[in-house]
């Protein structure tokens, strides 16, 4: 490869030209520092199937001689503003995504720089560049912010919080030791107190042939409790209900799914429904029967999971989400992410990024005080 041959930039916009890409996506995704299952190609076209509807596709690419180099997945949406409604290309992300990167294959910086010079003269004008969930800090997203400050362009960083995680690593036995001692009491109190209403079991599905009727149930104990009664719950909306159990029939096919259950006698009562990939187990949703909640029967599921996790020799496992008192009981490791904002020139994109980044912040400390 010529370190000179310069780079091809190009937006697709349709969905038949992404679907060609389903290779190549997922080889620059294991040549990134940002190979995550919720980054792949089936993941992708998944989201934009069930959740693209009203936007337009934008996802910008960069190839060196021939090979893809870079990959931005975004979509164009427009937000309503004064005085003019603000155009965003936006992280093809929402409310049910858990992370999201540009995908940069590794030593290939300077394609985001093309792809900057590409959005610099792009035909469809844009106002700002808005990415959800973003754990910044890595080369795509270092060299994407230097290109538009250097260009005198307003970067805008919002921090959203910190994910936790567990590094994997000694025995189980050990590992639980380390824990608070009240926490240790706890959890062995509830789980007596558990199995005195039955024998306690733990199950775990990984076969697309058992993936639907599982799901079906996992969906029904989470509708169990207050998200039920907030319609928040994944059964309260049939595009979500489709949505995760295709991910699930996906990854089953693919040996990624880990769907795991506490069982009262033949009961199922708690669910947690992972993804294993490169010893990597990430947990995507919880639940548990409402009636339960005075026995704690998530966190004695996790017990169960963590425990298999160690055995199976998985090196990471990350809840996901933000941290939180319970999954704080686990681990002290987290990840920072951010919502990264990005404006081009004009008077509503100066004015959003002045309100936003300038008078939000300065009420919000006025009102501290």
């Amino acid at each position: 490869m010529s370190a000179s041959a310069p780079y091809e930039v190009a937006e697709i916009s349709e969905l038949g030209d992404f679907l060609g890409l389903e290779s190549e996506w997922d080889e620059l995704l294991d040549a990134s520092d940002c190979d995550i299952p919720f980054l792949c190609h089936a993941w992708v076209r998944l989201w934009w199937t069930h959740f693209g509807a009203g936007r337009r596709l934008s996802i910008v690419t960069a190839r060196r001689d021939g090979r893809l180099a870079l990959a931005i997945p975004m979509m164009e949406e427009y937000q309503p503003w004064f005085p003019a409604p603000l155009v965003k290309l936006r992280s093809l992300t929402n409310g049910h995504s858990f992370r999201f990167q540009m995908l940069l294959r590794r030593g290939e910086e300077e394609s985001v720089h093309a792809a900057w010079r590409y959005l610099g003269k792009r035909p469809r004008p844009w106002h700002m560049l808005e990415f959800e969930r973003f754990p910044t800090g890595f080369a795509a997203d270092r060299e994407l912010m230097l290109c538009a400050r250097n260009g005198g362009h307003n970067v805008g960083v919002w921090r959203g919080g910190t994910s936790p995680f567990l590094t994997l690593h000694g025995t189980w036995e050990t590992y639980l030791a380390s824990l608070k001692p009240k926490f240790r009491s706890n959890l062995r109190n509830r789980l007596k107190r558990l199995q005195k209403l039955g024998t306690v079991s733990h199950e775990v599905v990984t076969a697309r042939k058992e993936c639907a009727a599982a799901l079906g149930d996992a969906f029904a104990i989470e509708r169990s409790g207050w998200k039920g009664e907030e319609k928040s719950a994944i059964a309260s909306d049939p595009a979500l209900t489709r949505f995760y159990t295709e991910w699930g029939d996906l990854a089953a096919d693919r040996g990624w799914l880990r769907l795991w259950f506490l069982r009262i006698g033949e009961r199922r009562v708690a669910f947690e429904y992972d993804v294993e990939y490169k010893r990597v187990l990430y947990c995507m949703k919880i639940g548990y029967d409402s009636e339960l909640h005075p026995y704690s029967p998530g966190q004695t599921l996790k017990a169960a999971v963590l425990e298999g996790a160690f055995q199976e020799g998985i090196r990471e496992y990350d809840f996901l989400g933000v941290m939180d008192e319970a999954k704080g009981d686990w681990t002290s490791e987290g990840r920072p992410f951010d919502w990264v904002y990005v404006y081009n020139g004009g008077i509503p994109s100066r004015l959003h990024y002045a309100v936003k980044f300038a008078l939000k912040p300065s009420l919000k400390r006025m009102l501290a005080r």
